[in-house]
């Protein structure tokens, strides 16, 4: 069944939604919904499309340079601390810098070290026990005590 086919009768005539769109300029979807809200056929076809109200004016927004001009001081202010910021930026970064290398040396002297430690350990010992198993005496007894 094709969408809009309900006629509609104003002022003594009838029209599907789909011409009293065209006649009144209002789309039929619209005419469609006000009429399902309950709105009387005079007013869902005469209403205009925006009933809110005017709309607001935005604010015009001044350039930030016309700000500026009564408040020197307080570009002088700002100037001054972002200088801050960035010397307090750098700093930090320098700072971290110079953490992450001592770390860096750190873990290479404690690998350096836990190296040795194994080296140490394992210094002397036969890495393949079954290959080594001939060497040594089998056990005699097991030990029950």
């Amino acid at each position: 069944m094709p969408r809009h086919t309900h006629k509609v009768t104003f002022e003594g005539a009838t029209m599907s939604v789909v011409d009293w769109s065209r006649l009144t300029g209002i789309s039929a979807d619209l005419i469609a919904k006000r009429l399902k809200a309950g709105w009387s056929v005079e007013l869902a076809l005469t209403a205009p499309l925006d009933t809110r109200g005017r709309k607001r004016k935005p604010k015009v927004k001044q350039p930030k340079d016309r700000l500026a001009l009564p408040l020197p001081a307080l570009v002088d202010y700002q100037r001054d601390m972002h200088t801050a910021h960035r010397r307090l930026s750098q700093s930090v970064r320098a700072f971290i810098r110079e953490m992450e290398q001592q770390m860096a040396d750190l873990r290479h002297g404690l690998d350096q070290l836990m190296a040795a430690q194994q080296a140490d350990i394992y210094r002397g010992r036969v890495e393949n026990f079954e290959e080594s198993r001939p060497d040594r005496m089998s056990p005699s007894a097991p030990d029950s005590l």
